[in-house]
């Protein structure tokens, strides 16, 4: 619990400093795209951290059963707070989603996708920004699997309980997301920012 505590008073000194600061919009050229990818990297780390946070004190509260749904991005207040203050759209997606909000969606998430896959065999941590057909900057960053705990629900199926995969089944019934092994890459995040052209 102090953990997040901590987290929590990171992301509110994170919103101070931008709400104090300049946005995206005052940008331009590559001032813009260096201001947009910085933020977008301490919006997905810190986002990650919350959400592994608070999956670690579901999971001494509640089990492994009572914790599946921390492992949805959509479920976390938090993240409408976020994208309302950057004006932005914060994704985590894969090839093998538990839910199909989590699904590749655009071409460019397909594309994003093959390439970070091929590039992940010899450098594990891999982001990207490029423009999409809206003019709006858009970043992409890789997704591990880094964390032990996360095998309990992404791992092989023959480790899961009966009663583990029944509600896994009742909560995401086009599950996909597992059979993960140790460091696999498991998906993206995507940060779209609303209406920020690159002029």
């Amino acid at each position: 619990m102090k953990r997040l505590r901590v987290v929590l008073l990171a992301l509110s000194s994170l919103i101070l400093f931008y709400a104090c600061s300049y946005s995206c919009d005052d940008c331009v050229g590559n001032d813009q795209d260096r201001r947009c990818k910085t933020e977008a990297e301490e919006l997905t780390s810190l986002a990650g951290e919350i959400m592994s946070s608070s999956l670690d004190n579901s999971l001494e509260k509640t089990g492994l059963i009572g914790s599946l749904e921390k492992c949805d991005l959509n479920k976390y207040s938090f993240l409408s707070d976020l994208e309302n203050q950057f004006n932005c759209e914060i994704q985590r997606l894969s090839d093998r989603s538990r839910n199909l909000k989590s699904s590749l969606k655009t071409q460019s998430d397909y594309k994003v996708w093959e390439e970070f896959k091929e590039a992940y065999k010899s450098k594990p941590e891999i982001d990207t920004l490029l423009v999409n057909k809206k003019g709006e900057l858009v970043y992409y960053k890789t997704i591990s699997i880094d964390n032990k705990s996360c095998l309990n629900c992404h791992g092989n199926e023959k480790n899961m309980t009966r009663q583990f995969k029944e509600r896994l089944s009742d909560l995401y019934p086009q599950d996909k997301a597992k059979n993960y092994l140790m460091n696999d890459l498991r998906g993206v995040w995507k940060v779209t920012f609303k209406n920020q052209q690159n002029k």
